[in-house]
């Protein structure tokens, strides 16, 4: 094993983060606009830990972007915990229990901020976030705004919302479920989190990319460092060619001015900050919504294996949650692998939760100002 799949393979076990939330903000840093960069760079140079300035957008958000797996193990922040997931109906008879039912019917609150989960967490730091924005766009010389902290948690959550398992409750969204992978045993929340996105880092064909256009979608800078820079490279290929069409579906909310309520009944889509005229604001975010769509991964992928559909419900005699030992099938391999590859899942994921990540910064520091929803697309 070489020292590249050495240290991909040392991560699968911490996380979707640091990969998969470094990639998140790096891809989102490609696509911020004039106003949103300015204001993030400001953020990084008042914020930044003493003798380690940071010297880009882009640096500042790979920084930040694992920031709040660390913190939320810390003395003071253990309350931020609970809103790095959203367990909607688990439990409840005929609710959410993939890969039988995946129910997402989520019931967002008056104020959306004020749900103590995943969901209210983005919409409590996007406000929180806009509201910093605003007071440094009326006065960016006295500091005021400069609060990088919602930021942080933005960041990381936005990428949080693109892994199911952060949506789901069965077996507190896979950590309970012991399986083997790529030889080893793994929680399946720990495959999802980083074993699958690295496993494709190491052995996905995207060193082409280099020989390939990012299909004009940005100018990359090269040596920045990181272990999967060729990789986002394939990922800025793939936005600029095979899911060219698809980023404005993936960008799309319900209308503001519809009641929106529960997910299941989203009608008359737009663009997050609409790309109409100079203060058109769209709405900023509607990670409910997406969450829906992603959900539905956990019973079409994620937990669509024998040895996970094995417990019919929490009120059936089968409730305990299945563990697979290292005789049993490896889901890196097979059928379970095979549909992963093929459709892509990990890229798509990532690139998402990257356009998403943008358009939702440009939303939210923007405040209605008319530049593009996604800079660059």
């Amino acid at each position: 094993m070489n020292l590249l799949s050495l240290l991909l393979f040392v991560g699968i076990a911490t996380a979707y983060g640091p990969t998969g939330h470094h990639l998140t903000a790096s891809l989102a840093s490609h696509f911020l606009t004039p106003t949103t960069q300015a204001y993030l760079l400001a953020l990084a140079r008042h914020a930044h830990t003493p003798g380690y300035p940071p010297d880009t957008v882009q640096s500042f958000l790979v920084r930040v972007a694992p920031w709040a797996d660390y913190i939320k193990r810390t003395r003071g922040w253990a309350w931020s915990g609970r809103l790095h997931y959203v367990n909607v109906g688990t439990g409840v008879e005929g609710g959410d229990w993939p890969p039988q039912r995946c129910e997402f019917a989520y019931e967002l609150p008056k104020n959306p901020g004020d749900g103590e989960d995943l969901i209210g967490g983005i919409y409590n730091m996007t406000t929180h976030l806009s509201e910093g924005a605003e007071l440094w766009r009326l006065d960016n010389a006295t500091g005021a705004g400069l609060d990088d902290v919602p930021l942080r948690f933005l960041v990381h959550f936005l990428g949080d919302l693109h892994n199911p398992l952060h949506l789901t409750g069965r077996a507190r969204g896979g950590n309970d479920v012991w399986v083997k992978f790529e030889g080893h045993r793994m929680r399946l929340h720990g495959v999802w989190d980083g074993g699958v996105l690295n496993k494709r880092i190491r052995e996905l064909e995207w060193a082409r990319a280099e020989e390939e256009d990012v299909g004009g979608v940005v100018e990359v800078d090269e040596g920045r460092g990181y272990v999967w820079e060729r990789y986002e490279r394939y990922l800025l290929h793939l936005i600029g060619t095979k899911f060219k069409d698809e980023i404005d579906e993936w960008l799309e909310c319900p209308s503001p001015e519809l009641e929106r309520g529960a997910t299941g009944s989203p009608i008359g889509p737009q663009r997050v900050l609409g790309m109409g005229d100079a203060g058109d604001k769209g709405v900023t975010a509607c990670p409910e919504y997406w969450a829906k769509a992603i959900s539905k991964l956990n019973c079409d992928v994620v937990w669509n294996h024998p040895s996970l559909n094995t417990t019919l419900s929490p009120f059936s005699s089968e409730a305990d949650p299945p563990k697979v030992g290292l005789d049993d099938d490896d889901l890196s391999d097979g059928e379970y692998w095979d549909r992963i590859d093929t459709e892509m899942i990990p890229e798509r994921l990532i690139i998402m939760g990257g356009v998403r990540l943008a358009a939702v910064l440009n939303a939210a520091v923007q405040g209605g100002v008319g530049e593009r929803a996604v800079g660059g697309l």
